[in-house]
């Protein structure tokens, strides 16, 4: 048995027999993302009350036990002729077996390690778990021998291991396994088959909806503060007259704050605590900083520096996100052009141009040479854009050609201000995969 500076915790053997990426991202690098089947499984512990048949005694049990490197709280433990029996709550279905119904090989080991920490606290050998699948109602018992012992103790070994390994595992091969996962959106599997496999046709894994909302905030006679659990707007009108509204905070995301609105220190400080993401635009658009609560774990940033400290890793990651750029405009340009023979004609020598540039990214050797080809690729696509719009728009709406800090007309106002929305996703979206949007 390894030595043990630092306890597992029970219910984290679970998601190791899950899958072991799983494990790594929960545990080492503290990261938790709970979809409707994690709170599912919360409000079911939540609700079970004791029954009163066939049992003495009935507590909820909580033991750390240093030996074992292991802590744990036990849903239900039952005591019946003098026999202590652990008891698991799980809102699926069973594993049906050819004898019958049966524990899935995670919920087995789940039941044995918390039989362990009994047997040490006690000084009793517990012989019988049980676990109840509330989703087809079937009660099985799982008996505690030698073997299954054994299979929980490798169970804490492995968990041991991968806490202090910097790398994460890989993914697992069974791609089912990730479709309910709510972790899917941080470790990315669709994306590393599609990488490593390169034929492989990725899924997505994001949810169809978003949980929660981001919410927008403008007004430079607007304060912020809070009331117990909700975020609280009071506007000021013309008149000096207060208008307020009241948002649940559990149904926020992120919060921005266009221009000079005030928010308390104690809303900055709940934000924090609730995980709530606070940005900060300027009146124009400009994005200007923002709150990210949490610590980072130190095994993700040591592999992103180990990585950007190799040049050729950088100029690969620099091609081929200038590529992805150039390659989407493109697109663009020849999608809406495509039923429009006379304007494709007046823009053909842009068009080899941009697709001349696309080839040049790959034999690229410098970041200077590649910014001198996003921006060459950049002023022929929004020199043609213009030309792509709705000819009875007002004339003040169409731009001449990008611009920027300041933008020059009302399209390159909203163009900058979209980014700025689009950087705020981008940093967001790097700081919750674990990584340094620096």
């Amino acid at each position: 048995m390894l030595h043990r500076e630092n306890s597992v915790r029970v219910m984290a053997l679970h998601a190791l027999l899950y899958c072991e990426r799983l494990y790594y991202l929960e545990e080492v690098e503290s990261i938790y993302v709970a979809n409707d089947r994690v709170y599912a499984g919360r409000t079911l512990h939540e609700e079970q009350r004791p029954s009163s048949d066939i049992v003495e005694r009935i507590e909820s049990f909580e033991v750390t036990e240093s030996r074992l490197g292991l802590t744990g709280k036990v849903d239900r433990l039952m005591k019946r002729d003098g026999q202590w029996i652990p008891y698991e709550h799980k809102t699926g279905r069973c594993r049906m077996g050819d004898a019958g119904p049966e524990a899935w090989e995670s919920d087995r080991v789940q039941i044995a390690a918390y039989a362990l920490l009994l047997e040490e606290v006690t000084g009793r050998t517990i012989e019988e778990g049980r676990v109840r699948y509330h989703g087809d109602n079937q009660l099985v018992k799982v008996p505690i021998d030698d073997n299954l012992r054994k299979q929980a103790l490798n169970a804490i070994d492995r968990a041991h291991e991968l806490s202090i390994q910097p790398n994460r595992p890989p993914i697992v091969s069974n791609e089912h396994l990730c479709k309910h996962c709510s972790l899917a959106p941080v470790c990315l599997p669709e994306e590393n088959r599609a990488v490593s496999e390169g034929s492989y046709k990725a899924v997505r894994l994001f949810p169809e909806k978003r949980e929660r909302a981001t919410v927008h905030i403008t007004g430079y006679r607007t304060r912020i503060k809070k009331s117990a659990d909700t975020i609280i707007v009071e506007k000021f009108n013309a008149e000096n007259e207060s208008v307020v509204e009241k948002i649940p905070a559990h149904n926020v995301e992120s919060l921005n704050l266009h221009g000079n609105c005030q928010v308390s220190a104690q809303m900055i400080r709940y934000l924090a605590r609730q995980e709530i993401n606070l940005h900060w635009f300027t009146g124009g658009g400009e994005y200007v900083g923002g709150l990210q609560p949490g610590g980072p774990a130190v095994q993700r940033r040591l592999r992103q520096y180990e990585a950007l400290r190799d040049p050729q890793f950088r100029m690969n990651l620099a091609r081929r996100l200038i590529q992805a750029k150039c390659e989407s405009q493109l697109k663009y340009i020849l999608r809406s052009t495509r039923k429009n023979q006379k304007l494709r004609g007046d823009i053909d020598r842009s068009i080899e141009i941009m697709r001349t540039l696309l080839k040049k990214i790959e034999a690229a050797e410098s970041s200077g040479t590649l910014l001198g080809i996003e921006g060459s690729f950049a002023r022929r696509y929004h020199g043609i854009v213009p030309r792509l719009l709705n000819t009875e728009i007002e004339s003040c709406l169409l731009p001449q050609g990008r611009s920027k800090r300041p933008p020059r007309d009302p399209y390159n106002a909203c163009l900058s201000f979209l980014y700025a929305l689009l950087y705020r996703s981008v940093r967001q979206a790097i700081i919750a995969v674990g990584l340094d949007p620096c």
